[in-house]
């Protein structure tokens, strides 16, 4: 029987904060002053997270479906999670999956900007892995 391996990390979209305004996003440079939003408990507890939550899809897994989603979605000021989306598709059935999960994830501490909370832009790839 194959084990599964599903691998994340998580890439903070090089050096931007997000604003929202008026439905329009404006970029802003950050400092070393200003802090990213974190899953409560790390990268440690989010990998394990994923680790718990996704599934591999079974059609997936039974034709050998390997490779990498990115999913792109924005921690707002609140620390929730919203605007949700694929930017790199392996396959709808992976695709969906990590979506469910992303939605499933609690609440986080929401990333700072000159002391003020604020929405910040994530790319995570999540990887499908099948290991004999």
């Amino acid at each position: 029987m194959k084990k599964i391996f599903l691998v994340v990390l998580l890439v903070l979209s090089t050096s931007s904060f997000l604003q929202a305004q008026n439905k329009e996003e404006k970029k802003i440079e950050i400092s070393d002053d200003d802090v990213s939003p974190e899953f409560k408990g790390g990268d440690e507890a989010r990998s394990m997270f994923f680790s718990k939550n996704l599934k591999y899809p079974k059609k997936a897994r039974k034709n050998s479906i390997e490779g990498k989603v990115i999913v792109q979605f924005i921690v707002d000021s609140l620390g929730r999670i919203r605007d949700i989306e694929i930017i790199k598709s392996l396959r709808k059935d992976c695709d969906d999956e990590v979506i469910r999960v992303v939605k499933l994830m609690p609440d986080w501490i929401p990333g700072k900007l000159m002391g003020k909370n604020v929405p910040v832009r994530f790319s995570l790839p999540v990887t499908f892995k099948l290991e004999d």
